[in-house]
């Protein structure tokens, strides 16, 4: 999905903004005469395979001075693979970054994709971490092309916390950490739409998964836990209404028949119900872990604001592991954002924010990775005050790279992909900036 630095998923990086503009706005917030609303900027076009100090300068005052006083393009991008904690030149881009952005008054947001948290060719060294996903083709189990973790693998779990720990404490002083588009399945052809009944591509069909359902089984007094395997549907659905892409006819035999069992009364017999409710468990203990590893290291930091998690509206499901009011109580996670295509359709996520005292925010798109031409001012405008008025307390803006002056004069046939400067976006910005700036209804989030 998005391009840059943050290509695909949950790779963008996203930046807090202060919209009184800096120091006078929160002299006036001290004052109670104004009040903040935090912005997010994300998506630069770095040079990755060099260091390229001029054009990080370049970039990083390009955003100076346009209302926004945090950045998460200091997060390293989502295509440079495991062995990130280990990745010396990857981990001294960021820090080089970072240090640029706090130079110029702008707080760091940050945020990783997760499989690169994985140590090295995590295939051949570590297969104990890595989920397992069904072929719905040969019914085989298989890691991902991209290998993700076990998540039903508790010591994978375990693995996973101290390898951001110990990054964490590498990369050095943040003000926001970001979880951006991590879920526990594929979401569909077309992502925007639901029910996904991508069931398949859960990466939770490893053994040690298997053993860990069983657990939760047992724990929910589930008659024959010890011995239960995963459900699957042994005859076909046709794909139905309402994007539902339909389900496969899977096959047991030997080779698989240890951990599958037929049930085709998907969704509602009380396997795939409990099924479907360990995975949202299991994203839960994840999100704790992560975010809870995230305050323990940035938290002192005099200027911390929290973490944030990302996705579009119709990725808060069950079917991709979320539980909107789980995921609502994790104790460090601060702030449910309805981000990229999400538009207006962020009520529900608003709702589960307000019943569990978090804070929700919004996305404003400038353009859209692989579409040539920017969003029309008017509706990025109009959104924007949408946002404010509704009480949004953290919006996105993306793309970075609608900023960057050094990408002005592309050939057409690189502007396809949207990711180049757009006058015309831009000035719709900063026309939601002045709005801001004398809005007496601007919502006062996190000082």
């Amino acid at each position: 999905m998005k391009g840059s630095n943050h290509f695909f998923s949950g790779v963008i990086a996203w930046c807090l903004v202060s919209w009184a503009f800096g120091q006078e706005g929160i002299s006036a917030e001290r004052q109670g005469q104004s009040k903040i609303v935090i912005i997010s900027v994300l998506g630069a076009v770095f040079d990755y395979e060099k260091e390229n100090l001029p054009l990080e300068q370049q970039i990083i005052q390009d955003i100076s001075g346009k209302g926004f006083t945090g950045s998460w393009d200091a997060s390293p991008p989502s295509w440079g693979g495991p062995g990130l904690p280990e990745s010396t030149p990857r981990i001294n881009t960021s820090q080089r970054l970072i240090n640029l952005l706090h130079t110029n008054d702008i707080d760091v947001h940050y945020s990783i994709s997760w499989p690169n948290l994985l140590p090295s060719d995590p295939v051949t060294n570590t297969p104990e971490f890595v989920g397992q996903v069904l072929n719905k083709e040969n019914y085989a189990f298989e890691y991902e092309k991209t290998p993700g973790w076990d998540f039903g693998n508790e010591k994978a779990r375990a693995a996973f916390t101290n390898r951001c720990r110990g990054l964490f404490e590498k990369v050095g002083p943040v003000e926001i950490f970001i979880i951006d588009e991590v879920v526990m399945a594929a979401s569909g052809e077309e992502f925007w739409c639901k029910p996904i009944s991508t069931y398949w591509t859960s990466p939770t069909y490893s053994k040690a998964s298997l053993a860990a359902f069983q657990k939760f089984l047992a724990g929910k007094g589930f008659p024959g836990a010890k011995t239960a395997k995963f459900p699957v549907t042994t005859i076909e659905v046709k794909p139905g209404t309402n994007c539902n892409m339909g389900l496969p006819a899977i096959k047991i035999g030997e080779s698989n028949q240890d951990r599958l069992v037929a049930d085709n009364k998907w969704p509602k017999s009380p396997l795939w119900k409990y099924w479907y409710e360990w995975r949202t468990e299991l994203y839960v203990q994840w999100i704790d872990g992560i975010t809870t590893v995230a305050y323990d290291v940035w938290g002192k930091n005099p200027k911390w604001q929290g973490c944030v998690i990302s996705q579009p509206p119709s990725w808060y499901t069950k079917e991709l592991g979320i539980d909107l009011e789980k995921l609502a109580k994790v104790k460090h996670l601060d702030y449910l954002v309805c981000g990229y295509a999400g538009g207006v359709n962020y009520q529900k996520i608003k709702a589960a924010a307000k019943r569990n005292g978090k804070k929700w925010g919004g996305m404003i798109q400038l353009g859209s990775y692989g579409e040539s031409a920017g969003k029309d001012p008017a509706d990025i405008i109009n959104l924007f005050k949408q946002l404010v008025k509704d009480g949004a307390s953290i919006i996105y803006v993306y793309p970075t790279v609608a900023f960057q002056t050094n990408r002005k004069n592309l050939p057409p046939e690189e502007r396809k992909n949207g990711l180049y400067y757009m006058p015309e976006q831009v000035a719709a910005w900063e026309t939601c900036v002045k709005w801001l700036a004398t809005n007496k209804q601007d919502k006062r989030s996190n000082p």
